[in-house]
């Protein structure tokens, strides 16, 4: 029986570069527009509050309107700068998250001075930040390239996670030596779709803690915020025993209590006889299951996806922040919306 982690080594060679960088945002301050005659106390200084004029007594609301917007952006020029920082050389659909991410942001004083970096652009300046807020303003206006299919990837193996991942994806971009507790998300454009994928390759080991399971899904819920349109369980027929069953109900359940519907089966090897557990968890998704061979087209496993996310009508997984299946009383307050 050949190993499936080597097999999948050979269709995807090559080093991974389409992670998600997480380094730390620095950069010099920000420029922002601002009037030159400041703290001179003429009709555009606002150097103080003592030499502002009031914007509310002003019978022009243009005039107002520019007066207050300066007055705001003075008072605010010693805060923190808001700092921003994406990558260009990341596709589309990875650069509108990181602008969504960044208007998501809880309790942010948007008046504050803006500071940006575009990785792979060298320009500096005010201009780059004129750029990139012109073009989220013309995102919110006529909607972000967001992936159509969000995929979370679960198994007991880092390896077989990452085969399967890097067999949809077509390329390398799961590290097989990757830490096995930390969700991973990586996205990639397939033939007309997008595709993200959330690869967590120790939420069906049997001996994780409750607490694990909890902090584990509440990372693959965010990563696949605002929740995914597949959960795949990764499973095979010689491994698979009644005490896995009961686990991956409970890591199920942790989900949605409506998981099910979204939920399918892959398994990595032929059986050498039926196993009547894995047999179970089969028909508690909808009889949805895939068997993964040398001879797999990764185009017959994306259209398997596509059909739960139209059986789903192109709704995602309405998810809860904590596990319903440990904190019941959670879920009241913790869903998210569908977003089409």
């Amino acid at each position: 029986m050949e190993n499936f982690s080597e097999w999948t080594e050979d269709a995807v060679a090559g080093p991974s570069h389409s992670r998600e960088d997480g380094g730390d945002a620095t950069s010099e301050q920000p420029e922002v527009a601002h009037s030159s005659n400041r703290g001179k106390g003429g009709e555009d200084g606002v150097a103080g509050p003592s030499n502002r004029r009031d914007w509310k007594k002003m019978s022009d609301p243009k005039l107002a309107a520019d007066l207050y917007k300066k007055n705001l952006l003075s008072a605010e020029m010693p805060g923190q700068p808001l700092r921003f920082m994406m990558d260009l050389r990341e596709d589309i659909e990875e650069q509108d998250r990181e602008i969504i991410s960044f208007y998501k942001r809880p309790n942010v004083n948007w008046a504050g001075p803006f500071s940006c970096i575009l990785r792979g652009d060298a320009t500096t300046g005010e201009g780059v930040s004129r750029h990139v807020l012109s073009t989220a303003v013309l995102k919110l206006t006529k909607g972000f390239m967001i992936p159509i299919v969000r995929i979370v990837l679960l198994g007991k193996s880092v390896s077989e996670n990452s085969g399967v991942g890097n067999f949809i994806l077509g390329r390398a971009a799961f590290d097989s030596e990757a830490p096995p507790d930390v969700a991973e998300r990586v996205g990639g454009r397939l033939k007309d779709r997008h595709v993200t994928i959330i690869n967590s390759p120790q939420l069906l080991l049997t001996n994780i803690s409750d607490h694990q399971i909890t902090q584990t899904v509440r990372e693959c819920v965010n990563l696949s915020d605002p929740g995914p349109h597949v959960i795949v369980l990764l499973l095979k027929h010689d491994q698979c025993s009644t005490e896995d069953q009961k686990h991956v109900e409970k890591v199920l359940l942790s989900f949605s209590e409506r998981v099910f519907q979204h939920t399918m089966v892959i398994s990595t090897q032929k059986p050498t006889e039926t196993n009547d557990i894995i047999q179970k968890i089969i028909q508690k998704c909808a009889n949805r299951h895939f068997s993964l061979q040398r001879s797999s087209s990764p185009d017959d496993l994306l259209q398997a996806f596509e059909d739960i996310v139209q059986m789903n009508d192109g709704c995602h997984l309405v998810c809860t922040e904590a596990s319903l299946y440990f904190t019941k009383e959670q879920q009241a307050t913790g869903k998210r919306e569908c977003d089409f």
